[in-house]
């Protein structure tokens, strides 16, 4: 009978480790399939990932061309200004012409009051220089 209980408790341990065996199958591939659905997560998540950093890149690469434009851009404006800008002069009285008021520093054309004969005069000065490099006065209330 000692061993009948013995073969007893061997049967419950076959069943059991059965038991287990089944378990631990179900586990296992459960546990597969878990990582097969985590690796195609992240590959998709990894694709999502690198079309954003594409299109990251090319919006960088424009932005970088458009900031060398832009560079360029404002080096023309800056020399053009320069050009335009001469140094400015005191000349130590009221302006009586439009070449004092150009010797002073102004550039952009205009009304200005400048010293007349007796009075105050309003001119209006035009900046840009004709065909033969004059520049336009003319006188206004007379």
């Amino acid at each position: 009978m000692v061993f009948s209980g013995n073969e007893k408790e061997l049967t419950e341990m076959k069943f059991r480790a059965g038991n287990l065996s089944i378990e631990i199958k179900t586990i296992s591939h459960r546990i597969v399939h878990e990582l097969k659905v985590n690796e195609e997560n992240l590959r998709k998540e990894l694709r999502a990932t690198l079309n954003s950093l594409e299109t990251t890149a090319t919006n960088l690469a424009t932005t970088r061309a458009e900031l060398i434009s832009a560079k360029s851009d404002f080096a023309d404006l800056t020399t053009k200004l320069n050009n335009r800008t001469s140094e400015i002069v005191d000349i130590g009285k009221m302006p009586s012409s439009c070449s004092d008021l150009q010797r002073m520093g102004h550039k952009l054309s205009g009304f200005f009051s400048v010293k007349g004969s007796q009075k105050l005069e309003m001119v209006y000065c035009d900046f840009y220089p004709n065909q033969n490099g004059s520049m336009y006065l003319s006188l206004f209330g007379y």
